[in-house]
């Protein structure tokens, strides 16, 4: 009756992606409907004949969890047999990240998404994943043998369903599943290139400046924060000859259309031209590894939790892979619709990634020849643009072709004539394909799961290339390191910052930074390295770079890192789920020392002195973090009323707001222009407080309450996301839990002679809303519990149910 109900309710609505939900009848219908999908998730194959890569078969068995333990003889048999499972588990999910990607969402889901659809193939995700696809096959082998394999598992598990055992949102949303290809999985990569290394601000930069002077402009927004924690300490020096970054190198052109259908059976048309998961505004993520001398064990602790969007199913799929002539005893997590594991640990190493948050795009100025932008002057020779052409198939009506001019920089994004980026180029670093390597993006991950000390984990990390990670390392000898590893661009000071002029070559990065020139830390004597998303680096890093770093949790971290002697493994769980707000600790006692105490009534006061009280931590219940919440918002939108954040200037950063209020509280930034009065940060602090007050006694709401998260799914079909979560957590802790953002994988591994490790993910291991894994290991996540992550055998009797893959050469 409940299912019927949210029908009838949300049948009358459009759904957030742009279309009506079938009738009820398909939903409910035994054979075919929701039931049915209930019935599969209670099926398990066991001893089913498939043909696998070369003919060696594998078995996959499953925890209680429906985690699966894959045993293989050897690395491509294990990824067929991965992406066997991980079809069964999230084949929708990979469908729709994909197409999304791709800009393939109109094909399936109507017309409403055409203009979603061709933002994305203007902004280069087809060509992009085109690219990386057609290297893996022409200079990684290995690589591509491990996809082709991952491929056939994926293709193999879609042959053998019936209409019937379609996944049930594929039945609601009224469309079959595709064949996967590496192209797809290239889009993968595309996708959470997008999620992490996509944010810039040269237009929005080159805005401010040009309406607020150089003089206003540097005030308000400076380069960089002075009072930044980095992730690789002051400490280490820098013995290197720095190359020289002032003279650029063009990138690519893309190749001719031709070309792009080289890449074998799977690159067809019809899988090309049709074509992960919406990104999330928010991206943080936390880790560390304590050396020896600050553990418990003596021994090293290494702790990840990267934050991302929050969806049923999870962004992560948890696995173990084991495999005889590779050698590889891996477990961790991978990400649906990529092989291997991408986070995780075995016998001897751990490893974790948060996101480097450097800005890898710049936009270009073009010098047209002509108003119809056929072509342009570089270096004083006209060019030509080349044109891209990509089809939009759209459900229920004709598929449209979208033009795409590219330039000697990447695409031209927008020619819509009143937007500020019209007929700029953008040069994004997903774009480029990796310079030369020892090994493919997936080889550095198989050398990870390999690896048997903390230098084998440093030699794979450098043909790591984009999006750029920090990657946290430890082995069980005792070794701990952070190792910020990708494409990060050769620019020179200040490059990248504005706008930049196409017409010159010199203009464009001089490369990347040689792996053996990016910042690394290796045993520190602080007897830590740890990262949240700050500043990479001080001050003293010979290579300029720019971009959206954290002010507050990294700080935090550091201090806590440093200030407790050791830790064992609980308190290393508990750091992750910290909820104090360091951001609290430093702006709560400026707001409260401007608010005019003397006329304040008993009700006033009161508040007052519970604020003064408060913690800083962002518990579940806290109704002072409710109001401090609202006081810091409401302060924050009164001093930008002159730049809101949709007027297309740049975003008055946290830290350099906090800065002005406790040091420049008569800053013009507080004056609001319409009224005759001149503000400052003690008026608008006041304002604020009395605007909360109006209605506090109404509205007061615990911080859960307020803060309103959900875990919901992919696809925002209702009813297959979860109740409100009431876990601690804000963004600007340690535990980063905000609306639709947080903590999506939580591990800690104790390395020793054997490893102890714990994790969680915010769901479950399988995508179908109807099994009882679809959402079983949401609870412990949310009342921060883990599960023991034991490194199975297949001999292992807690492993309960067992897929035989018997062989059938054909």
């Amino acid at each position: 009756m409940l299912l019927f109900a949210a029908w009838l309710v949300f049948n009358h609505l459009n759904t957030p992606l742009g279309l009506r939900l079938p009738a009820l009848g398909d939903f409910i219908n035994p054979a075919t409907g929701f039931w049915q999908s209930a019935k599969r998730s209670q099926t398990h194959v066991s001893d089913q004949s498939i043909s696998t890569a070369q003919g060696a078969g594998g078995v996959i068995k499953f925890s209680d969890r429906g985690v699966p333990h894959i045993f293989a003889d050897n690395l491509v048999d294990a990824c067929y047999l991965q992406g066997y499972v991980t079809a069964r588990d999230r084949l929708f999910q990979m469908e729709l990240s994909s197409r999304a990607t791709g800009g393939r969402l109109a094909e399936v889901l109507g017309p409403d998404l055409i203009d979603y659809d061709r933002s994305q193939i203007r902004r280069g995700f087809r060509e992009a994943a085109r690219r990386s696809a057609r290297d893996w096959k022409e200079n990684h082998p290995q690589d591509y043998a491990w996809l082709e394999a991952y491929t056939r598992g994926i293709n193999d598990y879609i042959d053998q369903l019936k209409p019937e055992d379609y996944p049930i949102e594929y039945k609601i949303l009224d469309f079959e599943p595709e064949y996967w290809s590496p192209y797809k999985s290239a889009l993968m990569v595309k996708g959470m290139s997008n999620t992490l290394s996509a944010r810039n601000h040269d237009l929005s930069a080159t805005h401010s400046l040009a309406e607020l002077g150089q003089e206003i402009f540097d005030q308000l927004f400076p380069d960089r924060n002075p009072r930044q924690s980095p992730i690789i300490s002051p400490s280490v020096s820098y013995d290197f000859e720095p190359q020289d970054t002032s003279r650029g190198i063009s990138p690519v052109v893309p190749q001719e259309l031709e070309s792009n259908n080289q890449l074998g059976w799977w690159e067809q048309p019809d899988l090309i031209d049709q074509a992960p998961v919406p990104t999330s505004p928010f991206n943080g993520s936390n880790n560390w590894a304590i050396g020896p001398s600050k553990s418990s064990t003596r021994r090293p602790i290494l702790a990840n939790d990267p934050h991302l969007g929050l969806t049923l199913p999870s962004i992560w799929y948890e696995i173990q892979i084991q495999t005889e002539e590779d050698e590889i005893f891996s477990r961790g997590v991978s990400l649906p619709g990529l092989p291997l594991i991408v986070i995780g640990f075995n016998e001897d190493v751990a490893w974790g990634e948060t996101n480097c948050g450097h800005d890898v795009t710049d936009w270009y100025e073009m010098d047209w020849v002509d108003e119809d932008h056929t072509s342009y002057r570089l270096d004083g020779q006209e060019v030509d643009v080349y044109n891209l052409y990509d089809t939009i198939q759209v459900k229920g009506e004709e598929p449209r072709v979208e033009t795409t001019p590219w330039t000697v920089w990447g695409p031209i994004v927008d020619t819509t004539a009143e937007s500020r980026s019209s007929w700029l180029a953008m040069h994004w670093l997903a774009h480029d394909v990796a310079p030369e390597r020892e090994v493919g993006d997936l080889g550095v991950f198989a050398g990870l799961m390999a690896a048997e000390n903390e230098q084998d984990m440093q030699l794979a990390l450098r043909s790591y290339f984009d999006p750029a990670q920090n990657f946290v390392l430890a082995d069980k000898t005792g070794n701990i390191a952070m190792r910020p590893s990708g494409g990060f661009p050769l620019r020179s000071p200040g490059q990248g910052r504005f706008v930049l002029d196409g017409s010159i070559s010199d203009h464009g990065w001089a490369g990347n930074v040689p792996p053996d020139q990016r910042p690394a830390q290796r045993n520190p004597q602080r007897g830590f390295v740890a990262s949240a998303n700050q500043r990479t680096t001080a001050d003293d890093y010979p290579y300029y770079y720019l971009g959206n770093f954290d002010d507050y949790r990294g700080r935090y971290l550091n201090r806590r890192l440093t200030q407790v002697e050791t830790y064992n493994k609980r308190e290393i769980k508990d750091l992750q789920q910290d909820a104090y707000s360091l951001l609290a600790e430093e702006l709560m006692p400026l707001l409260l020392a401007r608010v005019d105490r003397e006329h304040m009534n008993l009700r006033d006061r009161q508040l007052i002195a519970d604020l003064a009280d408060w913690n800083y931590v962002y518990s579940a219940e806290s109704k002072a973090a409710t109001f401090f919440h609202r006081w810091q918002d409401l302060v924050y939108e009164l001093t930008v009323d002159e730049i809101p954040r949709d007027s297309g200037f740049l975003e008055l950063e946290t830290w350099r707001w906090v800065d002005l209020i406790r040091n420049q509280p008569d800053h013009a930034i507080f004056d609001i222009k319409k009224t005759p009065a001149k503000e400052t940060a003690i008026t608008l602090t006041q304002r604020a407080f009395d605007e909360i007050m109006e209605t506090w006694d109404e509205d007061v709401l615990p911080w859960a309450e307020e803060r309103g998260a959900y875990v919901r799914h992919l696809a925002r079909i209702p009813g297959f996301g979860s109740q409100m979560l009431r876990s601690p957590g804000t963004g600007q802790a340690l535990n980063a839990l905000r609306g639709p953002s947080g903590p999506s994988w939580r591990m800690v591994v104790e390395l020793g002679d054997e490893p102890n490790a714990w994790g969680v993910i915010p769901g479950g291991s399988s995508g179908n809303p109807a099994s009882p894994h679809y959402d079983d290991a949401l609870v412990e996540w949310a009342a921060g519990r883990y599960y023991l992550l034991p490194l199975r055998t297949q001999s292992d009797d807690e492993l309960i149910t067992t897929w035989t893959f018997n062989i059938s050469n054909n």
